[in-house]
């Protein structure tokens, strides 16, 4: 195990101090002073010295000594030896002059130094010291005792829990061995690349989100059940209902036959009226009157009609012909394009420039014959698309003709039907009023004016009554449907109610498992590591109240008490176990620095270096004595 020893100390306007030098005893050092002489501050000027922070760990607290105001370049230094390596630190005022004379402070400056020689940069002088020493928060953990096991911004549980953790490392294989079920669990979740912690969380998760189903199951249940219609026989329902459409289908078929006859007897009346009907028309001189000369006025607006689709119809023709004839110039170009064949011109086979032959002529009339070819293939590619466009064009104009070759024939029938119509109604205007017609008139109004019998009104209002029972019974029926929906959701309900429950179970036993291992993990974890300490105890874990879960914690003991609430002779007596098992751990001694140490009568045996801070009184301890 490497020992450190701290030799000396020069400090120099740090805080109170003005000029102070101190030669450390190998073993033990107290240096004495009454309260408020600078005891602390000498122990702040080590820590800045090595590591830029005070004894608690702070680094923003002002180091300098204000008694000197007037020089405007004081200079704080503080040097500290250990182990022959000389460390340095000084920190000074840079101040610059401005117009008018008086002088601004711009900030400050620290240099570092080890060993004397020039000056290094900070970064350097902090890996020097780590690798010469050890890197901050170690260094504080193995001299002060109250540092380790106190929480700060920069040091909490999380990190004091690490450092313990590693003391006595545990894996799950140790945990598992001799357990097979914890065999079993390690294994699996080995298979499934997951933590045991990860897989514990995972079965929380699922339990909860089945026990969140189940608790919506059974008012979905209750819902159901409570919604069933009651009826326990449907059979009889369905008995009534047969019965009632059997006697419906009796009463429809008499009013069926019933209004055949009557049918008969409407279609009769029907055409009666419709003979009364022409009747008057015929006997109304106005009203054919009108009708002719709408007849007439009608006649010349449909020849003009036929006369314009006349020439609608000649135009389109001529456009049609004029299309095919399109079509047979491209046919002929088509076959005439299709019809050339590549010769190669002697004109073809020299340069252009120099005639001269050229030495490849197969290969240039190849080209040649290729060029020939593309721009063929390119002209009757062109002749195919306009030939396309002008089948569409000409299938589209023959349709067009078709339609209105229709709709001649349609203007010519009706033109044919007016003419006849004229004919008529000039007969009727020169014939005058036919007596026989208005006695004819009279008989049939005569006829028409009785009542028809119907003698269907009683089945009629009973079958209207016996389709309200029907439609009742039918919508009564309804229930067995829904019934029969409720009853098969509520057996499904029920089975994933025991299939989630079942599910529950067999998740829980492997929840009780991981929990098991968890607290096997714990008790190993925590005895192995109690067993490096001889006064304190550790407490790696505590277990929720409200969920039973173990979470992570790092509280130190001793005595069944908190560090936080032992007194100050105690704390340092827990800090010293604890630095005595951290030293071993890390194979390195470091002074240990005690302040108070008045309030503190005896300390655990320390191998390494003891310096005392104390306030005046009768207390001796061993060592060397400096009195401030």
């Amino acid at each position: 195990m490497k020992t450190f020893t701290i030799e000396y100390v020069q400090i120099m306007n740090f805080k109170g101090i003005e000029d102070l030098t101190i030669q450390f005893d190998p073993k033990e050092t107290t240096i004495k002073a009454p309260n408020g002489r600078c005891k602390t501050s000498i122990l702040d000027a080590i820590c800045w010295c090595l590591h830029g922070v005070d004894s608690t760990g702070r680094s923003d607290f002002d180091i300098k000594n204000t008694k000197k105001r007037e020089l405007n370049e004081l200079e704080h230094t503080v040097i500290v030896v250990i182990n022959g390596t000389e460390f340095k630190r000084t920190l000074t005022e840079d101040w610059a002059g401005k117009r008018g004379g008086d002088l601004v402070l711009k900030g400050h400056k620290t240099k570092f130094w080890i060993n004397g020689g020039a000056d290094i940069l900070k970064s350097s002088y902090d890996v020097k010291v780590a690798e010469l020493l050890a890197e901050s928060e170690t260094f504080k953990s193995l001299s002060n005792p109250l540092y380790f096991n106190t929480d700060t911004v920069k040091f909490g549980w999380e990190k004091r829990r690490k450092v313990i953790t590693v003391l006595h490392p545990v894996s799950d294989n140790d945990v598992a061995a001799g357990n097979d079920d914890f065999v079993k669990l390690l294994e699996f979740c080995q298979s499934k690349s997951k933590t045991i912690d990860e897989f514990k969380a995972g079965l929380k998760s699922e339990i909860k989100d089945l026990e969140a189903k189940l608790k919506d199951i059974k008012p979905a249940i209750t819902e159901n059940q409570n919604t069933l219609s009651g009826v326990s026989d449907w059979s009889v329902l369905e008995a009534e209902l047969k019965e009632k459409n059997d006697l419906l289908t009796g009463v429809n078929e008499k009013i069926n036959n019933k209004s055949l006859s009557l049918k008969e007897v409407y279609e009769a009346r029907a055409a009666k009226q419709q003979e009364i009907n022409e009747i008057k028309s015929k006997l109304n001189p106005a009203d054919l009157t009108y009708k002719h000369l709408e007849a007439r006025n009608l006649l010349p607006q449909l020849e003009y009609r036929l006369k314009s689709k006349g020439e609608t119809i000649a135009s389109t023709e001529s456009k049609i012909k004029g299309i095919e004839a399109n079509l047979d110039d491209l046919r002929k170009s088509y076959e005439f394009e299709a019809s050339k064949t590549f010769i190669l011109a002697p004109e073809d086979t020299k340069c252009p420039t120099c005639e001269r032959e050229f030495e490849n002529i197969k290969a240039v009339a190849g080209k040649l014959e290729n060029n020939f070819n593309a721009r063929i293939d390119s002209i009757l590619s062109d002749i195919e698309t306009r030939g396309i466009k002008l089948k569409s064009d000409l299938k589209y104009e023959n349709d067009l003709l078709e339609t209105y070759k229709a709709e001649l024939v349609g203007i010519e029938s009706e033109i044919s039907a007016t003419e006849s119509k004229i004919q008529d109604l000039e007969k009727q205007l020169s014939s005058g009023i036919d007596p026989e017609l208005k006695s004819r008139l009279a008989e049939l109004e005569a006829e028409l004016s009785q009542p028809v019998n119907e003698g269907s009104d009683d089945l009629k209002e009973f079958r209207t009554a016996l389709e309200a029972e029907i439609k009742e019974l039918n919508e009564k029926l309804l229930g067995k449907t829904n019934d029969e929906a409720k009853l098969k959701r509520i057996e499904e309900l029920k089975a994933k109610q025991r299939e989630h429950t079942d599910d529950i179970a067999k998740k829980q036993k492997s929840l009780d498992v991981t929990k098991a291992f968890t607290k096997a993990r714990i008790d190993l974890i925590e005895g192995d590591i109690n067993k490096l300490f001889s006064r304190v105890k550790w407490r790696l874990y505590e277990t929720v109240i409200l969920t039973g879960d173990e979470k992570e914690i790092c509280v130190c003991e001793m005595d069944g008490v908190p560090f936080s609430s032992l007194s100050l002779a105690q704390k340092v007596e827990a800090g010293i176990d604890c630095i005595n098992t951290l030293s071993k751990h890390y194979g390195m001694l470091f002074p240990v620095f005690i302040d108070n140490r008045e309030s503190v009568i005896s300390i655990p045996d320390y191998a390494g270096q003891i310096v005392n801070f104390k306030a005046e009184g009768e207390q001796v301890f061993g060592g060397k004595e400096i009195r401030l």
